[in-house]
């Protein structure tokens, strides 16, 4: 009685903070009827309220079975709609099925149809998953947008172990990828990146066409090549024709990428070798990169830069001395003999970095320009305002950081690595390795996530031989090359824009 009357309209919105706070730290079930009022009245422009309420609403929800959630949606008009997006942010078997039953009624032009969808896949139960199939009418009429979400939801949990997706509902999931694979940069780089670690027999062919067609978008070439398989005959061909032709760097690079391993071939080593006689300074830095990870890449790498055919100041770059590091002790001593006269890589980034943000006042950045070539450069990897991966870091709220941060981070990215998104690979002592992001020690094992599929999964101590962390980024220091400056001066001033 006493919060409801000091939370009867109109409440100050402090009162209401505290009363949220309140809420969230001491759960009772009669505040979530209140919490919803609040948030029904809640000015749009008053972000912390709204956070606030959302909080403690979703401590309410993370122990609601779908009976107390659907009495939540009873409550008024708009209650329904708010318990759904709440549901979002609950990653339980009974937020799924409160969605399951709002998205049987929903319209095809509910705004966040894709987002409910896609957390339908991923939270319902494996037992219940056939239900799911109830959703394809209503998906078949909605944008291709809530299409696509919904899809790379599903093909998470095709990508996991022991997961069978229903006939139907598999179907849907790869007709909708390989639609949206051939659609615009942006879902088609989406596409892409859901089909990478999904066994699909079909899936190889699709991807080295895409990679290989000169007229798809830029981004879209190159996701389709990191989403191949890098052991194969096929993809190693499709490669090599990639990287030797006159198409775009970004394409390139990634042909230089999928070819750069420690087992290289001689017909792999021999096209990142002779792909420098045309290479920009970003894609030579990924063939030098590339070949340093193999001995005999590694020793071509050197040849190329004693005759003058590569700039040994890429000896000293960071990434290629770290890839060098692995190589036999010989190698490695006539590198450093051939590079020790070279300044630092630090020092030489600190000038770019200071040159940028001397610069910065000048320019007259375009957000609109931005935004395309956030597609194009960052959205295969980072998520921002609801569209891209999640291979990096999400770039919501990036707009708080200083300028000198941002620049720093962007044009040298091993600088400050966030520790969640290390990549940190494990040699077991069966000799398999495996690869992974967000490193959490669990007393008798340690758990790693899966980039491309965020499946967590656990290893025995007992089982691992070697773990290595990675001391670089898995973002690329390239952006001083492949951004002209007021391209990237328009890429800082749309990640930093306010939402419209």
């Amino acid at each position: 009685e006493l919060f409801t009357k000091l939370l009867a309209p109109p409440a100050p919105g402090m009162a209401a903070r505290f009363a949220a706070d309140i809420f969230r730290r001491h759960p009772q079930p009669w505040q979530p009827a209140l919490l919803l009022a609040i948030l029904g009245k809640a000015p749009a422009t008053d972000t912390e309220l709204i956070y606030a309420v959302r909080l403690a609403l979703k401590t309410h929800a993370l122990d609601a079975d779908v009976a107390t959630l659907q009495q939540w949606a009873a409550a008024n008009a708009n209650a329904a709609a708010q318990v759904a997006d709440l549901a979002l942010a609950v990653p339980t078997p009974d937020a799924a099925h409160f969605l399951l039953a709002h998205l049987k009624s929903a319209k095809a032009n509910e705004p966040r149809l894709g987002d409910y969808a896609r957390q339908v896949a991923l939270q319902l139960p494996a037992a219940e998953f056939a239900s799911f199939g109830s959703l394809l009418k209503p998906l078949e009429a909605a944008p291709a947008a809530a299409r696509l979400l919904a899809a790379e939801g599903l093909a998470l949990i095709a990508a996991r172990k022991g997961r069978t997706l229903p006939d139907d509902v598999a179907a849907w999931m790869r007709r909708e990828l390989f639609a949206q694979l051939d659609g615009k940069a942006a879902e088609s780089v989406r596409a892409a990146n859901a089909l990478k670690p999904l066994n699909l027999p079909e899936k190889a062919a699709a991807l080295r066409r895409r990679a290989q067609s000169a007229n798809a978008p830029e981004a879209a070439r190159a996701a389709a090549l990191r989403a191949l398989a890098p052991d194969s005959p096929e993809t190693e061909a499709a490669a090599i024709a990639v990287l030797t032709s006159t198409t775009l760097p970004a394409v390139r690079r990634a042909a230089a990428e999928l070819l750069g391993t420690a087992n290289a071939s001689a017909e792999a080593r021999a096209a990142l070798a002779g792909a420098f006689a045309t290479a920009p300074a970003d894609l030579a830095l990924t063939l030098a990169i590339a070949l340093a990870k193999s001995d005999a890449g590694a020793a071509d790498l050197l040849d190329l830069a004693t005759v003058g055919r590569v700039r040994p100041a890429l000896l000293k770059h960071r990434y290629v001395v770290t890839a060098l590091e692995k190589r036999p002790a010989a190698l490695r001593e006539r590198i450093a003999a051939l590079a020790q006269s070279l300044p630092p890589e630090d020092a030489r980034l600190d000038a770019v970095i200071a040159q940028r943000l001397g610069a910065a006042g000048s320019n007259r950045p375009d957000a609109a320009r931005g935004a395309p070539l956030f597609a194009q450069h960052c959205a295969a990897c980072h998520r921002f305002r609801d569209t891209g991966g999640n291979l990096g870091p999400s770039l919501d709220g990036i707009g708080s950081r200083p300028l000198p941060r941002l620049v720093e981070d962007i044009l040298d990215p091993s600088r400050n690595i966030d520790p969640t998104f290390r990549l940190t690979t494990v040699m077991l002592k069966n000799g398999e390795t495996k690869s992974g992001m967000n490193q959490r020690d669990e007393g008798d094992s340690i758990s790693l996530t899966d980039p491309a599929t965020a499946q967590t999964s656990s290893l025995a101590k007992s089982d691992i031989a070697t773990t290595a962390i990675s001391p670089v980024s898995p973002m690329p220091a390239a952006f001083e090359t492949v951004l002209s400056e007021k391209d990237f001066f328009d890429l800082l001033e749309f990640l930093r824009s306010p939402v419209k």
